[in-house]
């Protein structure tokens, strides 16, 4: 599960999850799923800098395609994965984009979530 996959944003949940598709190499997508950026805990609805890091990830993410390394999945289902986006030539890493802006909570020295079990 830990290779890039091509994954179109169509729906942003909060600052560090959201729901689309995966691309197949054939081009047809897979149901629509929901990741969540491994190690990365940005604030919840009632938080300081909620709305700032929502807007910002809907901005970045909302209709792009992306490319996602799924590496779990959590209790609820959803995909852990580190997602990569373009910037320029270079492709980024947007969970460590989020941590050098200082928006997230980094838990675990493994920068694993308390609730990836």
């Amino acid at each position: 599960m830990e290779e890039l996959q091509k994954f179109i944003v169509s729906h942003v949940d909060d600052g560090d999850s959201f729901d689309g598709q995966f691309i197949k190499p054939n081009g047809s997508r897979s149901k629509t799923v929901t990741i969540r950026l491994i190690g990365v805990d940005t604030p919840e609805s009632d938080q300081a800098r909620y709305k700032e890091l929502s807007q910002l990830t809907r901005k970045t993410l909302l209709g792009r395609v992306i490319e996602v390394k799924v590496v779990s999945k959590d209790v609820y289902g959803r995909f852990l994965a580190e997602v990569f986006v373009k910037q320029g030539k270079e492709r980024i890493s947007y969970n460590d984009m989020l941590e050098a802006k200082g928006f997230v909570y980094i838990r675990g020295q493994h920068h694993r979530p308390k609730w990836d079990y």
